[in-house]
């Protein structure tokens, strides 16, 4: 983004006496107005505020009251009620020389008010930073020699224009970082489905009867690799979220991430327990392996990669602030129905693999205790 010159938002002070009709009135609101401007100038803007406010109610219909008032409230900070006590001004004033001076003020609340919606918010902020320059427009229209009017003007419009390339930015890299959370996932589904292979050959050992032979060793030591690779295949997922968020990772993407730790110390503990010939334990292992990473799927497919839901709401915002035809919005729309489509469906396989190698699992377990009985012992 470059560099934009500092806007001169310093308000445009009246602090003028007014010339109310009839002595009474004139004596009792000058000395207040007068007592308001000498509280303002000594920055005692509280006291400043109380003599203005009463000085309104005597003269309801006095334009530099509510100007002089509204010079308070953007000291105060409270740009919100500076901007109607300079509406008020402008409305009420019949010299266009004050009211230009007040539309101009008013540009420089709504500037002030889209500086601090500018981190949090931005289309609060785009929509403040518009008023603007609508505000210091009608300045110059009252008045066309308010140079700062112009400046000012000149200058909101480059930071409209630079914060629009900035979010076209940040959309290019959320589409990207959508991307490459397709490619996570379906890394992720590429691994559950060899684990899902190791685990069937791993309970396949354990239901057959030539255990310790030099057969059943090989096939043990085969799975043990095999396992091995899931499970470095298993660290890559959890290292690729890694690089998606390098600072602070969104809730769910950081609860995948645990879940993941957790599989691939299951792994590990699986491929440790095949060395040891111990093909029950490693698929005890294998199992919660496997249960671990759907559920770190399901995390990150619920909003379409983990804070997706909150990336899809600023997607929103940044589409609503930049127009585009019904053509290129049916297009987006199709795209992301789409996308949620293949997500659904990668979810729903990787359960259905999980779902269906508990109950293989389970028959064979069944299997294994009803083809062998017990032979009592005779010694």
């Amino acid at each position: 983004m470059r560099k934009i010159a500092s806007i001169p938002c310093v308000i445009m002070t009246a602090l003028l006496l007014a010339a109310p009709p009839g002595r009474a009135l004139a004596a009792s609101a000058g000395r207040l107005i007068a007592k308001g401007n000498k509280s303002y100038k000594a920055g005692e803007l509280d006291k400043a505020a109380e003599y203005y406010g009463k000085a309104s109610v005597k003269l309801p219909e006095s334009p530099v009251v509510a100007f002089n008032l509204g010079d308070v409230q953007y000291k105060q900070g409270d740009f919100e009620k500076a901007r109607a006590s300079f509406a008020d001004a402008a409305l009420k004033s019949k010299d266009l020389m004050l009211e230009a001076r007040a539309w101009y003020n008013s540009g420089n609340c709504a500037f002030a008010q889209g500086q601090r919606q500018a981190d949090s918010d931005i289309e609060k902020a785009m929509a403040y930073y518009k008023e603007a320059v609508e505000f210091y427009a009608t300045a110059l229209e009252k008045d066309p020699q308010l140079a700062d009017a112009a400046h000012n003007m000149e200058i909101t419009r480059l930071v409209i224009k630079d914060l629009l390339d900035k979010l076209q930015k940040q959309k290019e890299q959320m589409e990207q970082q959508r991307e490459q959370m397709k490619a996570v996932v379906d890394s992720l589904v590429a691994a559950m489905e060899r684990q899902r292979d190791v685990m069937k050959r791993t309970a396949e050992l354990a239901a057959d009867p030539a255990k310790g032979s030099s057969r059943w060793n090989d096939a043990a030591d085969r799975a043990g690799d095999s396992q091995g690779r899931v499970k470095d295949a298993t660290s890559k997922v959890r290292e690729k979220l890694d690089s998606l968020f390098p600072g602070e990772k969104p809730q769910p993407v950081q609860q995948a991430s645990s879940q993941l730790d957790t599989a691939t110390t299951r792994q590990d503990d699986a491929r440790r327990s095949l060395s040891e010939r111990s093909a029950e334990r490693a698929g005890d292992g294998q199992e919660e392996a496997l249960d671990r990473m759907q559920k770190a799927l399901e995390l990150l497919t619920k909003g379409e990669g983990g804070d997706k839901g909150e990336q899809q709401e600023k997607d929103g915002q940044q589409e609503r602030q930049q127009p585009k035809n019904e053509e290129q919005q049916s297009q987006q729309d199709q795209q992301g129905k789409q996308d949620q489509q293949q997500m659904k469906a990668r979810n729903e396989t990787a359960r259905a693999i999980l779902e269906e190698e508990k109950d293989n699992r389970k028959k064979r377990r069944q299997e294994a205790t009803a083809g062998y009985s017990r032979v009592d012992r005779d010694w």
